[in-house]
């Protein structure tokens, strides 16, 4: 009898990760912008493996993709605690968390994110943001100018880079970190918008709108540059296509106070002054602490002549931001009309502590001066003016002069600079 033969049983194989096939899945979903999609394959990768760090990670990332910050802290946290070792959780974290207002920790988990590894650009390009953000501009260049050095095509470091230059009043360095940020992303909505600024700030108005309309072109419902653009055709005089593109604005975004600030000022100037104070008066009740929309609407008020409101609109802004040049300056004429000139002069004086270097201010407190015959320091205020005059650029007024001790050239010169400031969009026929 053959001996009994045993079989031996094949090797059992091991299903595979589940839950790795799900996140990739998801990961293709959240690639192609389809957040909901990819929301749910992580959720159903972390019900196989619940303690999942990308899973967990990945699901707090798309929750804060679609604006839900305070659970994405949660998931992305629990991603942090699965795994601590890991900069680009500690990163995403600080992000969320600055997202929530959370300033400190959001820095926390920065500083935390680069101890780990020192050379991780999206940390230091992140903690650079909120250095800006915090007032700290020479800290965040630094951390910007690491983060490049690293990785020389970090459009968004590019950019931001450029947000601080623009702010320091470094143009020309700014729009050069804006087109190589765009060289890089061509799609990078913010940098073109910001580029528009610039040149606006440059007085580059046609280099602007085309840049604004470029921003708009990558993202239509781009509420910024919409009502940039507004604001550069309002440079042109072009009232009506700028109330025009505030509306577009306003269509986007109904509580824009920057947008309702705006459509009032060319509702303003377009003289149609009782829409404009409704205008501005409704970005008021969207944002009460905005200074300039309570200088604003003061401004309307007057061309109105409503000059007590107008006062107290002034004085409003000014309890906000009490150095205000424009508010200084207005509030000072406001209560020159009502006679109040004491407390008109001490507004102009205020107003030049603001902005030494504003002819115009002098002018104002030198007219006023002469008024009520305080001659006090009447010689070197006046001398400062006349050294500020090749820079006015047509804002001293030129009926200023005509009480001042100046020579017929100088009030010829200065009216030439205010005709020529004034009339600029639209020569007067001749």
């Amino acid at each position: 009898m053959p001996p009994k033969q045993t079989r031996t049983a094949a090797p059992r194989r091991r299903p595979a990760n589940p839950a790795a096939a799900l996140i990739q899945q998801g990961l293709q979903h959240h690639q192609a912008g389809r957040l909901s999609e990819a929301e749910t394959l992580y959720r159903q990768a972390l019900k196989a493996h619940p303690q999942h760090p990308d899973a967990l990670h990945l699901l707090g990332y798309t929750l804060h993709q679609r604006g839900q910050h305070a659970a994405a802290a949660e998931w992305i946290g629990k991603a942090v605690t699965a795994d601590p070792g890991q900069p680009v959780f500690l990163n995403n974290l600080g992000n969320v968390l600055l997202c929530l207002g959370r300033r400190d920790e959001a820095e926390d988990r920065y500083r935390q994110a680069l101890v780990i590894r020192p050379d991780f650009a999206p940390a230091l390009c992140s903690l650079g943001n909120l250095l800006y953000e915090q007032n700290r501009p020479d800290e965040a260049v630094t951390h910007y100018q690491k983060a490049l050095a690293i990785q020389p095509d970090m459009h968004e470091a590019l950019s931001n880079l450029g947000n601080v230059l623009q702010g320091r009043g470094q143009l020309d360095e700014a729009i050069d970190c804006y087109q190589k940020a765009l060289a890089i992303q061509p799609n990078a909505h913010d940098a073109c918008n910001n580029m528009g600024l610039a040149r606006h700030e440059q007085g580059r108005v046609e280099e602007a709108i085309d840049c604004y309309h470029r921003a708009l072109a990558i993202k239509p419902d781009f509420l910024e540059a919409m009502s940039n653009l507004g604001n550069a055709l309002q440079t042109r005089h072009q009232h009506a296509e700028a109330i025009d593109c505030y509306q577009k604005a306003l269509a986007i975004n109904p509580h824009s106070h920057l947008a309702l600030s705006n459509l009032g000022n060319a509702l303003r100037d377009q003289g149609r002054l009782d829409e404009a104070i409704d205008c501005y008066q409704q970005a008021l009740v969207v944002k009460p602490d905005l200074c300039e929309g309570h200088c604003n609407l003061g401004n309307a008020l007057v061309k109105s002549g409503r000059i007590p409101e107008a006062i107290a609109s002034y004085r409003r802004s000014l309890a906000i931001k009490p150095d205000f040049f424009m508010a200084l300056g207005n509030l000072g004429f406001a209560l020159q009309d009502q006679g109040e000139l004491a407390e008109s002069i001490s507004c102009y004086r205020q107003a030049i502590a603001a902005k030494p270097d504003n002819p115009a201010a002098y002018g104002a407190l030198l007219h006023q001066l002469l008024q009520v015959c305080d001659w006090q320091d009447f010689q070197p205020l006046y001398e400062r003016m006349m050294a500020l005059m090749p820079t006015a650029n047509g804002e001293i007024n030129p009926f200023f002069f005509i009480a001042l001790p100046c020579s017929a050239e100088e009030q010829r010169q200065s009216a030439v600079q205010w005709a020529r400031h004034t009339y600029a969009a639209h020569p007067p026929l001749c």
